[in-house]
Formats: C-alpha cells, structure tokens, sequence
C-alpha cells in the first residue's frame, strides 16, 4: 500500500492520476493552488473550502479531475496520515 492509498483508502491509476505539487517549504494555498489546471474555474471555492478547514499554508496538493470523493468519508481520519482532504469542488471548463 502507497503512502495516498493509506491515507484515503484508494489508489489511483494513470489514466486517472491526479495533477500533484509539493514543496520542502510551507506556502500560501492560493499560491500553492493557482499552478494546477483549469485554477482560475475553481479556485476560488477550493480557497473557501481551505479556509472553512482552517487551512491557510501547504506543502502540497493533489488535485483530481475525474473523481468526487464520497462525502461520507471527509470525516475518516486515518491515524498518521499526512494528506488532509478538503472537499470536492464541482466546477467545468468554460
């Protein structure tokens, strides 16, 4: 089992693998977040949902397209994990 498969319980395969930026250092998630694709479609509920979980630094973010993960599971906490999920963001391309 994979370090993200630990974590939420899935593991992804490359058709469906998520975009992911990480970083030695802690930075800002809109600054962190802005990099990925398509950003300027969901960022800004993606920021509202960071900071309804308090969350205003990051070393990383795996951002998936293709997936809405169950709600149900938002409140698992897997002992030791190291990823955070912070919610799905339904948005589409313009």
């Amino acid at each position: 089992m994979n370090g993200f498969e630990n974590d939420f319980g899935f593991e992804f395969d490359q058709p469906n693998s998520p975009e992911i930026d990480a970083h030695d250092s802690l930075l800002n998630v809109q600054d962190l977040l802005s990099n990925f694709s398509f950003s300027k479609e969901w960022l800004n509920e993606a920021l509202i949902s960071c900071k309804n979980a308090e969350w205003s630094h990051a070393h990383c973010a795996v951002i998936f397209f293709h997936i809405c993960y169950p709600e149900t599971l938002n409140k698992l906490s897997r002992d030791g994990g190291k990823l955070t999920f912070i919610g799905n963001i339904h948005w589409q391309t313009k």
